[in-house]
């Protein structure tokens, strides 16, 4: 399983537009065949927003960049993010 935690620092705290794209997008994307996890977590004070999402394999979280709804809140929250990092796993099966 692919993982990918994306933590994301906004310009501005509580940004409602952002919220709804990222919900929207987070929405659409668990039912994505290859997403198995999208969950969307905000700090206590409304400035960083964290992305835990899971997939089958790196091929579906590729897949997962190219959808029309990840593209649309790409264009719709760039501007209103500081930061953003992206840190990908291999989740270890046994």
């Amino acid at each position: 399983m692919f993982l990918a935690a994306v933590t994301i620092d906004l310009l501005m705290p509580h940004d409602a537009t952002f919220m709804e794209a990222v919900l929207t997008n987070a929405t659409a994307s668990r039912h994505e065949p290859g997403c198995r996890r999208f969950d969307v977590a905000v700090s206590d004070n409304g400035a960083i927003v964290f992305l835990f999402e899971a997939y089958v394999d790196h091929e579906a979280f590729q897949s997962h960049r190219r959808t029309p709804h990840f593209l649309e809140y790409d264009r719709v929250t760039r501007a209103r993010i500081r930061n953003k990092e992206i840190k990908t796993y291999t989740l270890l099966e046994f």
